[in-house]
């Protein structure tokens, strides 16, 4: 299964590590300076316990990608997501999987269930309807990380001591579906708690609710 990780920041450096290390083929999409140290220095990833961790993926441009994808995960932040929607988009091949990982609410929430309001769009999220139009919500799939992860440098990560490292991954439409299992399964090695969801909308509210604590 060839994955790419587009945006290595501090989510997305951190979850591409994790699956180095187990041997996925992986590419890391980033810009700047970050990119040049991925491509010079590589990854390296230090935990607040004394562990550390270096790791040598492929890391690309957006666009630079020489193959298409089966799996990609998101890790921009929201309001980037529309300009960069036409090249994840174009990253990913037939019947592939997005992984969006974002705080807050997604442009979707009202999409694909049974509610007075389905097919509302979020203005506020959306508001020219570019997320809409970029994104085959077949490829959605919805996702919370409970991580704390901070960038000291470059493709530089510091992980803080806390117990809690989670991420909940469910379908748009709240179905329990294989491409889950096998998304759960891929990250099984990594240490990550992963856990499946038939209501990712509960999980976003309560990852937005302790933020907001």
């Amino acid at each position: 299964m060839r994955v790419l990780i587009y945006g290595a920041g501090a989510i997305g450096g951190y979850l591409g590590a994790l699956l180095a290390r187990q041997g996925v083929e992986i590419t890391l999409l980033a810009r700047g300076t970050t990119l040049d140290a991925l491509v010079t220095e590589g990854l390296h990833v230090a935990w607040a316990d004394g562990r550390s961790l270096h790791v040598r993926p492929h890391a690309c441009a957006p666009g630079e990608y020489q193959d298409r994808f089966d799996l990609v995960f998101v890790t921009l932040k929201s309001m980037q997501l529309a300009d960069a929607a036409p090249d994840i988009s174009r990253a990913l091949v037939p019947g592939g999987a997005l992984v969006m990982i974002q705080n807050g609410l997604p442009w979707w929430y009202f999409e694909r269930i049974e509610s007075p309001w389905r097919g509302m769009r979020l203005h506020s999220l959306d508001p020219d309807g570019a997320l809409t139009a970029g994104f085959d919500l077949e490829a959605v799939v919805g996702a919370v990380i409970y991580r704390p992860v901070m960038v000291t440098a470059p493709a530089r990560l510091f992980v803080p001591h806390l117990a809690i490292n989670r991420l909940v991954v469910g379908e748009i439409d709240n179905r329990a579906s294989t491409r889950l299992q096998t998304i759960a399964q891929l990250l099984s090695g990594t240490g990550l708690q992963v856990e499946t969801s038939t209501n990712i909308r509960a999980a976003k509210w309560a990852k937005l609710l302790m933020n907001l604590v």
